[in-house]
C-alpha cells in the first residue's frame, strides 16, 4: 500500500517538473509572439 502511494506521488511531481513547464513555455512563447507581431504591425501601419 505504501509503495503504491509513493510512486503516484512520484509520477505527480514528474508531471509537476516535466508538463508544467513545458505548458508555461509554449504560453510564455506566444506572449512573445503576440508582442513582435503587434510591435510589427505597428510599424506596418507607420509605412
Amino acid at each position: 500500500m505504501n509503495k503504491d502511494s509513493k510512486a503516484v506521488k512520484k509520477e505527480k511531481g514528474l508531471f509537476e517538473s516535466v508538463i508544467a513547464p513545458i505548458i508555461v513555455g509554449i504560453i510564455f512563447i506566444f506572449l512573445i509572439l503576440y508582442k513582435v507581431v503587434e510591435f510589427l504591425g505597428k510599424w506596418i501601419v507607420i509605412f
